[in-house]
């Protein structure tokens, strides 16, 4: 187990300048709780807690929980991860509409759907739904 203790904070911080973004550009938090429930956090509120938390994010026991979306002003978002007690933040870019409308191919979905036909025929009852 590692022994390099860190201020969650600063590593919100340090996540947050690798992506070119800061603090003021935090829409809000997402903490979900035990039963899946979205709690909107103020981002002041919640960096004002981190403050208050070092930790070990090395190998070993995991301390913050995976529960967590830092929300940026501009729909991105950092999730929480953990491995075997390792920690970190992933961004997640949201597409544009025009990232997505031009990823669309209709070749692709084509082919799902006839794999999730087939997939769907040979559980029930082999009758083929589409020839």
């Amino acid at each position: 187990m590692s022994k390099h203790k860190i201020n969650f904070k600063k590593e919100i911080i340090e996540k947050l300048k690798l992506h070119n973004y800061s603090v003021d550009d935090i829409a809000y938090v997402v903490v979900f709780d035990s039963k899946g429930n979205r709690h909107c956090v103020d981002a002041n509120e919640f960096l004002e807690y981190a403050t208050r938390i070092n930790y070990d994010n090395g190998y070993g026991t995991d301390y913050i929980e995976t529960n967590i979306q830092i929300v940026m002003k501009d729909g991105n978002y950092f999730s929480r991860h953990e491995y075997d007690g390792s920690e970190w933040f992933n961004l997640n870019i949201v597409p544009s509409l025009d990232e997505a409308v031009e990823a669309f191919d209709e070749n692709e979905m084509v082919v799902i759907a006839d794999w999730k036909l087939d997939f769907y025929a040979e559980y029930h009852n082999g009758e083929k739904l589409v020839s």
